[in-house]
């Protein structure tokens, strides 16, 4: 018994460290954030339908970071692989580094998100990629761009509640045309409002945007991107040739590991384009391409902000 002593941190690396606290900084005024909860303090689970493995995963398992609500309900979760460097597509782990010294890792990862989607519980594996900054001068990363999502979709919800009961009367008094114009423009509206108020990502790319509006900027160009490239097809389809084309490009949507998105902006000091590109999680609660295009409008914003205001010297295209 001589051995045991007391370890000189709870968390199992500096990096492990490092994200909790910046997610604390960043998120802890919206949510009780807490590390390394047991998977069983999340989910309830009948151990009879389990078997013996997924009965000790369960059991004897924890996922590094848990949101949950001000009175401590689990709203999502994030799981840090460092080990594998891997990240989580739907109910799948995808690992990039060739060797691992746990070989049921994928087994365990995968049997928590399978319990977290039958849950419709949002709960995303990353890695290095999603923790590191956007770009040298910023403090944002793609995981907080994620966190942004879960809380703007969970505000948006909220705010449609109060539209529902607030234009109730409003909404009985229009003919069936007339209220469905009407509820796609004010739910367009809230999710704008909702994510204004709840995305890091969407919030700072907006402020960049007001402030090169004072330099005559007002447009600019999307390009959507992918990985791999999808095919081409077209639509409606008028041949058989075009429907086997438009085929092939859904078959190719279930093969896409990264969505990305280019943003080209004209300026009076030349064109000023940036590119950002995600990994596709595929959870409940999140667009990896609207993930994408956030980040790629904050950056490219940014540039000419710097460009324009003559604090950067950013290469022109």
């Amino acid at each position: 018994m001589s051995t045991i002593h007391v370890k000189e941190t709870v968390f199992g690396s500096k990096i492990e460290q490092s994200v909790y606290y910046k997610l604390l900084e960043k998120w802890g005024k919206a949510y009780n954030l807490y590390l390394s909860l047991p998977v069983a303090n999340i989910f309830h689970v009948d151990l009879n339908e389990l078997k013996p493995g997924e009965k000790k995963t369960y059991l004897q398992s924890s996922i590094d970071y848990t949101f949950c609500s001000k009175i401590d309900k689990p709203l999502f979760s994030v799981e840090f692989d460092g080990l594998g460097n891997g990240y989580s597509r739907g109910n799948e782990y995808i690992q990039t580094k060739s060797f691992v010294s746990d070989p049921y890792r994928k087994v365990k990862l995968e049997f928590k998100l399978k319990m977290a989607s039958s849950a419709g519980y949002p709960f995303v594996v990353v890695s290095y990629d999603e923790v590191t900054k956007l770009d040298e001068d910023e403090t944002l990363t793609i995981l907080d761009g994620i966190v942004g999502q879960l809380t703007s979709k969970r505000r948006f919800e909220e705010l449609l509640t109060e539209f529902i009961a607030n234009e109730n009367n409003n909404l009985n008094s229009m003919t069936p045309m007339e209220r469905d114009e009407y509820v796609k423009d004010c739910v367009t509206s809230l999710e704008v409002e909702a994510e204004l108020e709840s995305d890091p990502i969407a919030i700072k790319a907006a402020e960049y945007q007001r402030e090169i509006l004072k330099y005559g900027v007002t447009g600019y160009i999307t390009e959507s991107l992918e990985e791999p490239g999808l095919p081409q097809a077209n639509f409606p389809p008028k041949t058989l040739k075009d429907i086997e084309s438009l085929k092939n490009r859904i078959r190719a949507l279930k093969d896409i590991t990264k969505y990305g998105y280019k943003i080209s902006i004209k300026t009076y000091k030349g064109l000023i384009s940036r590119s950002f590109w995600v990994r596709e999680y595929k959870p409940y609660g999140i667009s990896s391409i609207v993930l994408a295009q956030n980040i790629a409008e904050l950056l490219a914003f940014k540039d000419v902000l710097k460009v324009l205001s003559g604090s950067s010297k950013t290469p022109l295209e």
